[in-house]
């Protein structure tokens, strides 16, 4: 919307109805525009925007003539020129806009990232990612996506501790010990692991003293066993 907005801006159409119309600019993929307020004031400024994107539409039809020797695409984004076409649907975009996009899968929501375009199922490729991305956000997406892998595992578990290393559980053992935090954690219900004590009643043991004397008494257990 870069290119929108510099327009709009030059035409004042944003300035003079800022106070009657709570305008917003939804994030990509979307390029949407919001309107809302008086009903008369909301038609007013919606008919202002549509000529203002008249004359863009103009300005990109005779740019794109003024330049026919060189064949121009538009990012399917911003509608700035295109700098990289995805590799298995082939549609267009900006460097920016891709980076930008990619930047919010870093929540680690999901694992597989699709192209922006709201119809289009493809997948991007591992080589579009790291032609877009710089070596630090490729790390940040690679462990966004570990973090993702992780909560569709239901065998796969963070030390509760510290939060570093991930186990798979076992079925053959009651307990596991983090190389990274020293700890011992139960299996089942993943607290500090709990010698001769339920789950449930060392959840129901409370805090303070008393928990702090159960851990004692626990590590002269697990001294014991060892």
């Amino acid at each position: 919307m870069s290119q929108t907005w510099k327009l709009i801006s030059t035409d004042q159409v944003l300035t003079e109805n800022r106070n009657k119309v709570d305008i917003s600019f939804l994030p990509i993929p979307h390029r949407q525009i919001r309107l809302s307020g008086a009903q008369d004031k909301v038609i007013e400024c919606e008919n202002m925007i549509k000529k203002c994107w008249e004359t863009i539409s103009t300005s990109l039809l005779q740019s794109s003539g003024q330049s026919s020797s060189k064949s121009t695409t538009a990012c399917l984004i911003c509608l700035d020129e295109s700098t990289y076409t995805l590799q298995a649907c082939g549609h267009p975009y900006c460097h920016g806009c891709l980076k930008y996009y990619l930047s919010q899968t870093f929540c680690g929501v999901t694992v597989k990232i699709k192209c922006p375009v709201d119809q289009c199922n493809f997948m991007l490729l591992l080589r579009d990612i790291k032609t877009i991305l710089d070596p630090n956000d490729m790390r940040k997406l690679a462990n966004a996506s570990f973090d993702a892998y992780v909560k569709t595992d239901e065998d796969l578990v963070r030390c509760p501790g510290d939060k570093e290393q991930v186990f798979r559980k076992s079925k053959h053992s009651l307990y596991f010990t983090c190389d990274h935090c020293s700890k011992t954690y139960c299996v089942k219900c993943e607290e500090e692991y709990h010698v001769g004590w339920t789950c449930e009643q060392y959840k129901a043991f409370g805090t303070g003293d008393a928990k702090q004397q159960l851990a004692s008494n626990i590590g002269m257990k697990l001294n014991e066993l060892a």
